[in-house]
């Protein structure tokens, strides 16, 4: 039986996967159990893993033959794998076929925050004319005094948004927004639909 590989330490509760690819670049796909090129239809290559007792550290059965490896590892957004989703970490070592030798860790993302099953990707734009703001820290809460925070801080990237709060859909949050030389956004009130 294949050992099973620490994989990433995430916020508990959520659906994980990982892309395995081998020392050419072709994935493992898990419908042909073979190793072939790898395409955005995500479902195919998704290797499921496994969080451990509610703990935020998810592992994972390594499939195929013995060989050099490259693992990029996701979280799902959606009901299925897509090209979507997102990557949150990457991992390369070495499979024996029955142990794993661990070589590099490179986080790729921020994982996905909030305590919903909803993704919601807020833009944050400039009111002066529009354009996206990066480097913007953004966090949501329950009330409208900002006391109860309950996803974030994240930070924009350069198109203006940060990775998915995750978020009940039909609630009623705030949403919160800061950055030197701008009007802070301060308790906006939204719904995910």
């Amino acid at each position: 039986m294949p050992d099973l590989a620490v994989a990433v330490q995430i916020p508990s509760g959520k659906t994980v996967y990982f892309v395995d690819l081998n020392n050419t670049g072709l994935a493992w796909n898990v419908g042909t159990s073979t190793f072939t090129t790898f395409s955005t239809t995500q479902t195919n290559f998704a290797n499921p893993a496994t969080e451990t007792d509610a703990t935020g550290t998810y592992t994972g059965a390594i499939p195929g033959p013995a060989g050099y490896r490259q693992r990029i590892w996701y979280i799902q957004i959606g009901g299925s794998p897509a090209s979507t989703d997102t990557a949150v970490l990457q991992d390369e070592g070495y499979w024996d076929g029955t142990h794993w030798q661990q070589l590099n860790v490179q986080a790729t993302a921020t994982p996905p925050v909030g305590p919903g099953s909803t993704p919601y990707i807020p833009t944050i734009l400039s009111g002066a004319d529009f354009s996206p703001v990066s480097d913007c820290k953004v966090w949501i809460s329950q009330d409208s005094a900002g006391v109860t925070v309950i996803a974030g801080t994240l930070i924009t990237k350069s198109d203006g948004t940060t990775v998915p709060f995750m978020l009940d859909s039909g609630v009623t949050y705030y949403l919160w927004a800061q950055k030197d030389g701008f009007n802070a956004i301060q308790g906006a009130q939204f719904a995910v639909p």
